[in-house]
């Protein structure tokens, strides 16, 4: 029975050996149940001798070390380890991998129940013949939902990861060693089209922000409804003035600082956000858009501040989603070969990350406001913006395979309402930090990113919810039309005038 045991054991670390966790090898000091991990930062070595330890999922003993590197199949990797060990020292902790278990079992638990409820015991409206624009609709929301889940993990990752650090430059990132950190991976591959597929949809969504109209004269002019100038400064400046306010209080609060109610500190993309649905009564008029707001972005980019600067460099792509037309979009994504095709691009970058050759040329590929662009020199812009567009591309094209159709009433209203778990998930994490952020870095590496991406999904999943958008909207979104002239009062003072 006990060689039966073993062999079972001896496979399970085995079917693991993917996900790069680490050799094993007996502690001969380790009381039974406890293993110790040797993590090689993406390659592992095997030991015989692992079989016959027993493995007690509650308790295992990680250890950072840079012996036993003679089955490694890289030297730049191994280079790397060695870099990253001396930066970040050897130590032996005790760790419990309950809370990781628990958590990733909560947060599919929570989804697969919410997918199910929603579609069983709330039912969507019978379907209509305008099923196409609905299951595009449904499409938008749900990527949205996915890439405020990756925005909440980039965040967790650069401010919560003192491996990874804020925003280290690449340089130093491969010097240190610390590029070949899972979770350093996975935030550089997100990096490349999250935003930017955000920037995309907001503006495909304001196509109808402004138009065209003329007058009794038959001159062409450009027209604004009051509504939707009211919804731009209401629904989007307000509600993320609104929220950043609440949660800071309640951050303060729990830190024990002193409340401070300060305006103007909402996330950069709130007020970008505005400031280009601002733009699009002159953007309308202008003859080349995209070329226009390259050539706005290249010229004006360097003399400005960060914020500014980042603002400016993601501007082209809310004129490339404004400019899309939707039938376009909807047919170009629907297409087999497109799909599959986006896909496999997605698949090329990620395996260019994970290879130390081809890490910096597509890790320096950046434009947010950053000034590590030694890689590509003068070429550093055209790069940005044109793997940028295909990384868009071949998320929205490739996104279709598994994001189409309705997940249910539940989770569907949940996707909606992406602009809460924007602002609402680094209060969060910023609040909890002192629960969390301990255990996750006494994790190994591949642990660590399945922590983030376990602990993101939940984060975002609470905010949604019903129970929260409830305290929230009503809050954050005040009825304040009292402020506005009513529409048809403004029409007759026009009447009147002429």
């Amino acid at each position: 029975m006990q060689p039966a045991r073993a062999r079972l054991i001896q496979l399970l670390l085995l079917s693991v050996q993917p996900l790069h966790a680490g050799a094993i090898e007996p502690d001969e000091n380790a009381v039974e149940g406890v293993v110790l991990l040797q993590i090689d930062f993406g390659f592992a070595t095997n030991s015989e001798s692992a079989a016959s330890t027993a493995l007690q999922p509650s308790t295992q003993k990680f250890s950072i070390s840079a012996s036993n590197h003679n089955n490694m199949t890289s030297n730049a990797s191994r280079d790397s380890f060695d870099k990253l060990n001396r930066t970040f020292p050897r130590k032996h902790i005790e760790v419990s991998l309950w809370p990781l278990v628990l958590l990733v079992i909560g947060t599919v638990a929570s989804f697969v129940a919410m997918l199910l409820f929603g579609r069983v015991y709330l039912p969507d409206k019978e379907l209509t013949p305008e099923i196409a624009v609905v299951s595009r609709e449904c499409v938008a929301d749900h990527m949205k939902w996915i890439l405020v889940c990756l925005v909440c993990f980039g965040h967790l990752t650069q401010y919560f990861n003192p491996v990874i650090g804020s925003y280290r430059s690449i340089s130093e990132m491969m010097a240190s060693g610390a590029w070949s950190h899972p979770s350093n991976h996975f935030y550089i591959f997100t990096d490349l089209f999250v935003m930017q597929t955000f920037s995309f949809y907001s503006g495909h969504y304001s196509r109808s922000y402004v138009r065209m109209q003329q007058d009794d004269k038959g001159g062409l002019g450009v027209f604004v409804s009051t509504r939707r100038l009211q919804g731009n400064v209401l629904n989007i400046l307000l509600v993320g003035e609104f929220m950043h306010i609440l949660l800071s209080g309640v951050e303060q609060v729990v830190n024990g600082r002193p409340m401070q109610f300060r305006f103007g500190h909402t996330g950069w993309y709130i007020y970008a956000l505005v400031m280009w649905r601002l733009f699009l009564p002159t953007w309308k008029c202008v003859k080349y858009p995209i070329a226009a707001s390259l050539f706005m972005a290249l010229a004006v980019y360097h003399p400005l501040p960060a914020i500014l600067a980042r603002t400016l460099s993601y501007f082209p792509f809310f004129v490339m989603g404004w400019q899309m037309d939707p039938c376009v979009l909807q047919k170009t994504c629907c297409d087999r070969r497109v799909q599959f095709s986006g896909v496999a691009f997605l698949g090329l970058m990620w395996g260019a990350l994970r290879c130390s050759t081809f890490y910096q040329p597509v890790a320096d590929v950046h434009g947010d406001g950053k000034t590590d662009q030694s890689y590509w020199g003068i070429l550093h812009w055209p790069m940005y913006y044109m793997v940028g567009s295909l990384c868009i591309g071949s998320l929205l094209a490739g996104g279709q395979l598994v994001l189409h159709g309705s997940w249910g009433s539940l989770l569907d209203n949940m996707s909606r309402r992406s602009l809460y778990a924007y602002l609402g998930h680094f209060m969060i994490l910023s609040v909890t930090a002192t629960v969390w952020q301990g255990y996750m870095m006494s994790l190994a590496p591949p642990l660590q990113l399945l922590f983030s991406f376990a602990l993101s999904f939940m984060v975002v999943m609470i905010v949604t919810s019903w129970p929260v958008y409830f305290v929230l909207s009503s809050v954050c979104e005040p009825n304040l039309a009292w402020l506005f002239e009513p529409a048809k009062a403004l029409a007759d003072t026009n009447a009147s005038d002429k």
